[in-house]
């Protein structure tokens, strides 16, 4: 290969991982808000939940209102 095809093939290769890495990265930030919602939603829930059975609550009942599944342990 001549001297600029090597240069122009490099300059690609540079410009392609630049843009992967920038997406990769843009990616990442998304997944993270999306499991910082979840998270914050999920906290918000058992808030909830406990505010309710110090109100007098059933935990039946409580877990109904705060949409809590019955499986977790609170």
């Amino acid at each position: 290969m001549c001297d600029v095809a090597e240069r122009l093939e490099k300059m690609g290769i540079e410009k392609g991982l630049k843009q992967g890495i920038g997406e990769g990265i843009k990616q990442g930030i998304k997944q993270g808000i999306e499991l910082g919602k979840t998270a914050g939603i999920h906290a918000e829930k058992v808030r909830v939940y406990k505010h309710l059975i110090e109100k007098g609550f059933s935990e039946k009942e409580a877990r109904e209102i705060a949409e809590l599944p019955e499986t977790l342990n609170v």
